[in-house]
């Protein structure tokens, strides 16, 4: 029996089935690793074939520490020791009495390989020296390693698009990635928007890309692809909310207020683009929303437009359009933002209300008002210049088809 000289046993969970252990040979610096289906303190030692480590194991002269590192179930910790095992490379390593690696119980997620070939992405690791044309971007979209359930968001495509053309060239993108397989292709697996971005693009000609060589990834399945490719586009690790153009808004029609600084001053058009990584578009907004807050005589206004869409404010359109239907008889009211009326709804309650009879649970409405509330001060001016008069007469148009009368609208007060 060995010389047990210490023990150093982690606490074990109410219920395992089986523990992963390491014997070091202090005189030796030796050590063997294994796994066992069993319990702590149940009589086992060790299950090595090595003789060497037989003859040691016997040798009184010979100090040795035990440990117990893992519980779990038996699938865990087979997989554990081959993962600590071939970590270690215990098979041909001097310092282990192990014959082998272990084997593995099911295929584990590969983490570190992941990790590692992020890493060596994000840090340019093999990027190549030529960039790839119009024609070769297309061939590489048509036949990459589709790594996500749904296709790139169109409206993303479209900002790294706009991304491009203020730039005038796609040096402010990622390179894309390919991997190489073992026929000496190389396959897109990470850069689908930024391809088609670039395609749709004026000024998209060339990309940059990085080639992840197939000695790296020799060993992956399907499934490893599919997480390799997800984890190259993780979510923030600390997550943020992103300036928006509300937010720049406040701040440019504050310089205007206090400063007498033009809305379209180009300080603010630096202060966007650099500060807040604004892309045109986007600045666009910013200054038609802070024009339009002028012309339509708030600029002395700092209280932001009341947002009826978000959770805070609900309640209070609910509670108005309640209010209205109790004072207006056998009336429907519907609630709709000013720039988002949905006539498909619309016509849908009014199909429903047309087969209502005296019998119905709910009661059958012969008149329309229509509670209107309003995103933006662009849009409450869009509402008065030319929105108003098309939704009126569209309303009454659709009213008078199911014999209805349109009241025409009512709104929410703006701030």
């Amino acid at each position: 029996m060995a010389n047990i000289v210490k023990k150093y046993i982690e606490k074990a969970p109410e219920n395992y089935e089986a523990f992963y252990y390491e014997w070091k040979n202090d005189t030796t610096d030796m050590k063997y690793g294994g796994k066992h289906n069993g319990y702590v303190g149940d009589g086992y030692n060790h299950s090595s074939q090595n003789p060497i480590m037989q003859d040691d194991f016997q040798n009184m002269e010979h100090k040795w520490l035990y440990s117990v590192k893992l519980y779990g179930t038996a699938d865990e910790i087979t997989n554990k020791e081959r993962e600590i095992l071939k970590l270690n490379e215990a098979r041909t390593n001097s310092k282990w009495y192990n014959l082998h690696n272990g084997g593995t119980a099911y295929d584990v997620s590969k983490n570190q390989q992941i990790k590692f070939i992020c890493d060596s992405i994000k840090n340019g690791e093999w990027l190549q020296s030529d960039e790839l044309n119009e024609s070769q971007i297309q061939k590489l979209l048509n036949g990459g390693i589709q790594v996500r359930i749904n296709a790139s968001n169109p409206k993303f495509t479209k900002k790294i698009e706009t991304l491009i053309d203020d730039k005038g060239d796609t040096s402010n993108t990622k390179p894309l990635v390919l991997v190489q397989n073992k026929d000496d292709i190389a396959k897109l697996i990470n850069g689908n928007t930024t391809g088609q971005a670039t395609l749709d693009s004026k000024h998209g000609k060339k990309l940059k890309y990085q080639v992840i060589p197939y000695k790296i990834v020799k060993t992956f399945l399907t499934n490893d692809f599919r997480g390799l490719g997800l984890a190259l586009n993780p979510p923030p690790k600390i997550p943020t909310s992103p300036t928006t153009v509300p937010d720049a808004v406040a701040y440019v029609m504050e310089g205007f207020r206090d400063n007498k600084r033009p809305v379209r001053d180009n300080s603010n058009m630096e202060y966007l683009r650099d500060n807040l990584y604004f892309d045109s578009k986007k600045i666009k907004s910013v200054f038609k929303e802070a024009e339009a807050q002028i012309k339509g005589g708030h600029a002395a206004i700092t209280t932001p437009i009341t947002r009826y869409s978000q959770k805070a404010h609900k309640y209070k359109l609910k509670n108005r359009a309640e209010e209205l239907e109790k004072l207006l008889d056998k009336t429907k009211v519907f609630k709709y933002s000013s720039n988002m009326i949905r006539y498909g709804d619309i016509c849908r309650q009014f199909m429903i209300n047309d087969k209502r009879t005296k019998s119905s649970k709910i009661p059958k409405f012969s008149n329309v008002v229509l509670l209107i509330h309003f995103p933006s001060h662009e849009a409450s001016l869009d509402w008065d210049a030319k929105r108003s008069k098309i939704d009126g007469d569209t309303l009454k148009s659709l009213c008078s088809k199911y014999g209805l009368l349109f009241s025409g609208f009512e709104y929410m007060d703006k701030f």
